[in-house]
């Protein structure tokens, strides 16, 4: 099954009380859940400087994801985990605002999701960032997408409850900063930002993790000693981990270690098409920059255009042939020009898909 976990319980518990360990389950046939997750979206801070266009495609690639299907997905990140020590928090949240207020508002139209929508709008208080309306093509009101920077933590200590955008999933157009303090090198700042999800953000099934090519390159043996760590059931670097979703021979579910009482993110999960034994998590690795992370349409005329782009990336998937790899690389070049973006982008993405190296 897949929902919340307020609709696992239901099916499991009934109206029992599953605190109470005297109670057994109504249901004691076994089944795979699919559940929800306040997923973070952590964005590390590079060895050197990234340029202009640099956090502008990554802002366009966190904003264009929390909007797909109008937040209405079990994937959708939620908090985005910033270093405050960061010389360029500053300018990529700038570069977020100005993504926000250029796409096109969406719409709510899950059951129960603009009450949710609402809840947390209030949450987050006059600070709140709220997309202009202005832009929108939809007949109905749409639901705007509301970002909070810098959501203050209690004090370590205190009896106070965390804010809601850390324990309950929004599943809709609602978007949380929480800016931690650490030096702003990956060595320094990724295991606090790790810590900081496990023990603070609901839920256990999908992290993203931003990080530039040479940074990456420069502390891969720490780096990967920390993915090992990570207790998620998919980790996309650079690039959505709810693409596992759609790729057969990955897993997708909650971490392992959930139970009927303490269901999170699920138990279980779909995938594993090579039927691996006691898998933990799927990880997606991508370049900095490339061709699978999501992009904002700012206009009807550049919807089209996705969906024509959608099309060629699926067929170079599909079938790496001389065709189709030009007929890909055709637009990418149309689509540069006609956005002010570099050729050697995607020029390295061509010669990777040709050397057959990932390009996810």
């Amino acid at each position: 099954m897949t929902g919340s976990h307020h609709t696992f319980d239901k099916i499991m518990w009934g109206d029992l009380d599953k605190t109470d360990l005297s109670q057994q389950p109504v249901l004691r046939k076994p089944f795979i859940s699919e559940l929800g997750s306040v997923n973070p979206h952590i964005v590390v801070p590079g060895d050197a400087t990234w340029s202009d266009a640099d956090l502008e495609a990554q802002a366009e690639a966190l904003v264009a994801n929390k909007l797909v299907n109008s937040g209405h997905l079990c994937a959708s990140p939620q908090v985005l985990v910033t270093c405050r020590e960061w010389p360029q928090r500053r300018a990529f949240l700038d570069a977020v605002r100005r993504k926000i207020a250029a796409a096109r508002s969406p719409r709510c139209f899950y059951p129960g999701a603009e009450k949710q929508h609402a809840g947390h709008l209030k949450s987050m208080g006059e600070a709140a960032f709220v997309q202009p309306q202005s832009n929108s093509t939809e007949a109905r009101t749409p639901t705007p997408l509301i970002f909070l920077e810098d959501l203050r933590l209690p004090k370590e200590g205190s009896d106070a409850a965390d804010p809601m955008g850390l324990r309950e999933e929004a599943f809709g157009c609602v978007l949380y900063e929480v800016a931690l303090n650490s030096n702003a090198t990956l060595p320094a700042f990724l295991p606090v930002a790790v810590d900081f999800c496990h023990e603070r953000l609901w839920g256990n099934l999908s992290c993203t993790v931003v990080v530039d090519d040479a940074t990456r390159a420069h502390h891969q043996d720490h780096f990967e000693q920390i993915l090992d760590s990570m207790q998620f059931g998919a980790i996309g670097v650079n690039c959505p981990p709810g693409l596992a979703c759609y790729l057969p021979q990955l897993t997708w579910g909650g971490f392992p270690g959930n139970n009927e009482r303490e269901v999170q993110s699920g138990i279980g999960r779909t995938g594993n098409l090579s039927c691996y034994e006691n898998v933990e998590k799927s990880i997606m690795y991508g370049h900095f920059r490339n061709l699978q992370t999501f992009q904002l349409a700012e206009s009807p005329q550049e919807a089209m255009h996705a969906l024509v782009r959608a099309d060629l990336v699926a067929a170079v998937f599909s079938k790496r042939s001389f065709l189709n790899i030009t007929n890909l690389a055709n637009f990418e070049l149309a689509k540069a020009a006609r956005r002010h973006k570099t050729v050697k982008t995607l020029a390295k993405r061509v010669a990777d898909v040709l050397a057959r190296r990932p390009v996810l």
